[in-house]
């Protein structure tokens, strides 16, 4: 099970508001734009844990708001339009520079081609640019064009076909700067989603506040296409089809098919019951908007389907979803209320599938998906919200799992008890008499003995992958370290294990650690200071097609070590693997009839902490997702 931690962002000057958030498609970065009456106008950018970089000033104007963000689809490179009509660019340096902009009222839109080749910026009188980003991060104007009225919209057209990647590594190695970006963003990135390589569509729409869609294609050339019947509150394109969506006044929803001169022709046209303004591409081909209350309507724009999602909260106070967003990485869609809560629902094979709801304090106004995390804007702060698999522990009779957030329930002889904190749990190991937990940056530990009295010992920051505790003694990986600590903090020793270990164990009294290297490490913590058990070993050299290790756990005599690896393509291998240490041999068994199929692979393994021989695997079926029968082996 998995809940959705937040982390608060925290800003400069914690008493401005936020007008605007936009996460960078490609890399954890959040670009936040707010407003004092005192400094005016600032543009702050912050990491996944909602942190200011520490290198980079926040750009203050005073006066007058940021109205607009732009991130550059592959690059690290962020433009923002202000109130003024100056434009401002971030390109990773640690201050923002200033751009010669011919814009001299707000910038109202400010957007950039799917593959980033443009970039069109568009102003309250209706003077709208064309940019393209040369290899120096410079923007150089292409095209200058005056609109017939106020805009309110514009939506970049989505080339379908991929490329012709000949003649688009011809342009790379002839400097091109765009298809060397595609081709930056293509390259397979480990454990990564991959980005699709796409033919960059130049071509724009731009709705005014008139009612009147313009076509502007690469050049600048532009050309009426529609006159529409009412106010025009958004524009979307289709993301397989050559297509736009024209959202209306009232939940009026039209289609149109655009030909390649950029004329529209309608194929269908549905009025939504209900009230709302907050509409999303949902999936390929799916929009989802709202309609009442915490309800979601979505419809199919090219069969003219209908549905509705209805959100399952925990309280019955009068509210209403104000915005959507989803996320094509997770499948998710998600909308937030006017009292804070955040409700998910989950994409499959069988329909949309309601998932635990979150909540942050204030009105939601805005939120929006940036990889995996999710960034909520609201009327009392900014939160940045991470799906999180719940974590629990188990020492010989005693129990910890965790509840919400910040709990954790601890049970042993049939007693239990609440362990609450003040961090947002990551993680929990236990020992006889103690429990640790951790968020990412700092430590906290506590004396579970008795449950009736849980007291606090002691908290540290730190750096926290992993942790394993002993006796009075706590072990902490982190990407770059494996020490030993005190119960407060304190470091004891700092274990070499050449690289960054990637899986932490602990039975008995030996520790297994097992590196990004595929190299395993023994130690026997029994005595005052940790000391080596047993020569390490180097897993490249004995297991074919290896790549990382998932688990690995050594037995209660610190004879034999339970693995289970990633092949070379980052796939769970259907097979536990055991080194005998005292013979330096390795026993294998597969889950698989075959070497081509996968019927199960190793979720996780455990050896019997008294009998050396008895191990206990849990598996998955990959196709229904399906646990198994504990399987049990002596070995």
């Amino acid at each position: 099970m998995t809940l959705y931690i937040d982390y608060r962002v925290r800003l400069e000057d914690c008493t401005s508001t936020t007008n605007a958030i936009e996460w960078h498609p490609q890399h954890p970065l959040l670009a936040v734009a707010s407003y004092t009456i005192e400094r005016g106008g600032c543009v702050s950018i912050c990491d996944d844990l909602g942190e200011l970089l520490g290198d980079l000033q926040p750009e203050y104007v005073a006066s007058c708001q940021a109205l607009s963000l732009a991130w550059h689809p592959i690059r690290k490179t962020l433009v923002v339009g202000w109130e003024t009509g100056h434009l401002r660019l971030w390109n990773g340096e640690r201050d923002f520079v200033s751009m010669a902009s011919p814009h001299s009222t707000p910038v109202l839109v400010l957007k950039w081609s799917k593959m980033g080749g443009r970039l069109v910026s568009v102003d309250a009188n209706g003077l709208m640019v064309g940019w393209r980003l040369d290899s120096r991060c410079q923007l150089l104007s292409v095209y200058k064009v005056n609109l017939p009225s106020i805009p309110c919209e514009a939506v970049f057209r989505v080339s379908r076909p991929g490329p012709d990647l000949t003649g688009l590594a011809r342009r790379a190695v002839a400097g091109d700067q765009v298809a060397l970006d595609i081709f930056s963003a293509w390259r397979p990135r480990t454990a990564g989603r991959q980005v699709s390589v796409h033919q960059d569509n130049m071509a724009v729409y731009v709705a005014t506040a008139q009612g009147v869609i313009m076509y502007v294609n690469e050049t600048g050339k532009c050309q009426e296409v529609l006159q529409y019947s009412g106010r025009i509150e958004k524009l979307l394109y289709h993301d397989t089809e050559d297509g736009l969506v024209v959202v209306g006044m009232g939940l009026n929803l039209s289609y149109y098919s655009a030909e390649s001169d950029g004329s529209l022709n309608e194929v269908t046209t549905v009025k939504l019951s209900g009230s709302g303004n907050a509409i999303v591409w949902a999936g390929s081909g799916v929009l989802a908007c709202t309609v009442s209350d915490t309800t979601v309507r979505c419809w199919e724009p090219s069969s003219g389907e209908t549905y509705t999602l209805s959100a399952q909260l925990p309280d019955v106070t009068a509210q209403t979803i104000t915005c959507l967003a989803y996320s094509s990485n997770k499948g998710v869609l998600c909308g937030c209320t006017t009292v804070g809560n955040v409700v998910f629902w989950r994409h499959t094979a069988a329909g949309w599938d309601p998932l635990p709801p979150a909540k942050v304090q204030g009105v939601a106004k805005t939120c929006t998906w940036g990889g995996s995390m999710l960034a909520v804007n609201s009327s009392s702060a900014t939160y940045i919200m991470k799906e999180h698999n719940l974590c629990a522990a188990y020492y010989r009779g005693m129990s910890a799992v965790q509840v919400s957030a910040s709990q954790l329930i601890v049970e042993s002889a049939g007693e239990s008890a609440e362990l609450n904190t003040d961090l947002q749990v990551f993680g929990v190991c236990l020992s006889k008499e103690h429990a640790a937990v951790w968020s990412n940056r700092t430590m906290a530990v506590y004396s579970v003995a008795p449950l009736s009295t849980i007291n606090a010992i002691g908290s540290f920051g730190c750096q926290v992958e992993s942790a394993v505790l002993y006796e009075q003694s706590l072990v902490v990986a982190s990407s770059s370290k494996l020490q030993v600590h005190t119960l407060q903090g304190t470091v004891k020793q700092t274990l070499d294990c050449d690289g960054q270990a990637i899986s932490l164990s602990l039975t008995g009294h030996f520790l297994t650690v097992a590196t990004i290297n595929g190299i395993l490490h023994m130690w026997d913590l029994s005595r005052r200071e940790a000391k080596i058990h047993g020569k390490a070993k180097d897993l490249v050299d004995c297991i074919s097609d290896f790549a990382e290790v998932m688990c690995a756990r050594i037995n209660a005599t610190g004879t034999r070590v339970a693995l289970s690896v990633a092949g070379a393509n980052l796939l769970p291998l259907p097979k536990i693997y055991v080194w005998n240490m005292e013979s330096d041999s390795m026993l294998c068994h597969s889950f698989s009839a075959q070497e081509s199929e996968v019927s199960r692979f190793v979720v996780n393994l455990y050896w019997d902490c008294e009998e050396p021989r008895l191990l206990v695997c849990e598996t998955r079926r990959p196709t229904t997702q399906t646990h198994s029968a504990s399987v049990l082996r002596k070995v």
